[in-house]
């Protein structure tokens, strides 16, 4: 039989990895399959993300050699290129935001990035039909270069689409 969370078995065997991949650092988490942060690090990037990025990866792949990795995920302004790299998924920053902010902080309603390249407002809502947190009817601001801009055809704050 194989372990599963579903039956109760939790593989002890297993670790995730999720890297944020920006200009100025790298952020990585390895978890478990019961999303328990085992370890997580901080990486300036100095410019070389890709070189940080294969630092990271043998290190915790030497590290965990014992364990199966289940699953990669990647986000950040390299997430894409990289998760092209070395395997795995690349999520939009937003995306990993709202959806992690909803399984582990579900009471909260904003969230404020402040990154590298940009920073971001994201407010959040209740879905009417499971309680999560969702994008409130698809709000976010993003400023980059000192400039707020909003996603193309959203509402401004006054309920008018742009």
């Amino acid at each position: 039989m194989q372990a599963s969370i579903s039956s109760g078995i939790i593989p002890e065997n297993v670790v995730y990895l999720g890297f944020d991949i920006g200009s100025v650092s790298l952020n990585t988490a390895v978890t478990d399959a019961c999303n328990n942060i085992l370890e997580d690090f901080y990486d300036y990037v100095h410019g070389k993300p890709f070189h940080v990025l294969r630092e990271r990866l043998s290190f915790i792949l030497g590290k965990y050699s014992g364990k199966t990795i289940k699953g990669i995920a990647l986000t950040g302004s390299g997430g894409r290129l990289a998760a092209k790299l070395i395997g795995g998924i690349f999520i939009n920053e937003i995306i990993a935001q709202v959806s992690s902010t909803s399984e582990l902080y579900p009471e909260v309603k904003t969230v404020i990035e402040i990154g590298g390249e940009d920073s971001k407002l994201i407010l959040l809502d209740k879905d009417a039909d499971n309680g999560q947190s969702v994008l409130a009817d698809e709000q976010y601001m993003r400023c980059r270069d000192g400039f707020i801009s909003r996603p193309a055809g959203k509402k401004d704050r006054c309920g008018n689409r742009e």
